[in-house]
């Protein structure tokens, strides 16, 4: 999958021996650019004596003389009288560098929100709203590629209307297996989640009524 863009952002460029006691002293986080993937709000410069302060350039803009006064006054009181030299720098972004959260928010139309998913050993498993189904295969791709040990993803597509809780999925990206393990309470589960219902969330639910039973318990907590 592929998503990459360019962003402009303006950067200060301060001296290296500062960044320390600006880190320390100076309440900048507001102001800076929010790390994403290998791009951090303080940077390498290409002369190893300076660093680079990013900032997030919907606060902080070209023409944002009154603000970058302010932050330059900020750093001096604490920096001292360093040199500080404002730059517009243009950064790629490419798919690595988003996590799920950004990426599902910068591909999907304003108006709609993914909320979120379970997994199951190797499969992530949604409950996607009608109104996202029609980007069901984007979804599933990105979940697909950030989200750790997946290999399958896949949505209910129905209700629990039946005596054994499974439901029909729809294969939205990767392998058609729906054999996986899980671990819970220190115990292996091997199953397929295609015709045994399993959900992780409730794993504090099972350890809270598992408290309740003694060692002659029978049925599927007694395990």
């Amino acid at each position: 999958l592929l998503c990459r863009t360019d962003v402009t952002l303006c950067a200060l460029r301060v001296e290296a021996s500062k960044i320390s006691i600006i880190q320390r002293k100076v309440r900048l986080e507001k102001y800076l650019f929010k790390n994403l993937g290998r791009i951090k709000s303080i940077s390498n410069a290409e002369d190893p004596k300076q660093k680079l302060l990013l900032f997030d350039p919907n606060l902080v803009k070209e023409d944002s003389t009154e603000l970058k006064a302010q932050i330059e006054a900020m750093i001096r009181e604490h920096a001292g009288d360093t040199d500080l030299l404002w730059e517009l720098r243009t950064i790629p972004i490419a798919f690595d560098d988003w996590d799920l959260r950004r990426i599902l928010k910068a591909v999907l139309p304003k108006e709609l929100d993914f909320s979120s998913y379970s997994q199951a050993g190797h499969i992530v498993h949604v409950n996607l709203r009608e109104n996202l189904l029609p980007f069901k295969k984007v979804i599933g791709q990105i979940l697909l590629e950030k989200v750790g040990k997946c290999r399958t993803v896949v949505n209910k597509i129905d209700g629990i209307t039946n005596e054994y809780r499974n439901f029909e999925l729809d294969l939205l990206a990767g392998e058609d297996n729906y054999v996986t393990e899980v671990i819970e309470g220190g115990v292996r589960y091997k199953l397929d989640f295609s015709k045994v219902f399993w959900n992780s969330r409730l794993s504090h639910e099972h350890e809270r009524v598992v408290k309740m039973f003694d060692s002659r318990s029978l049925g599927a907590f007694s395990i």
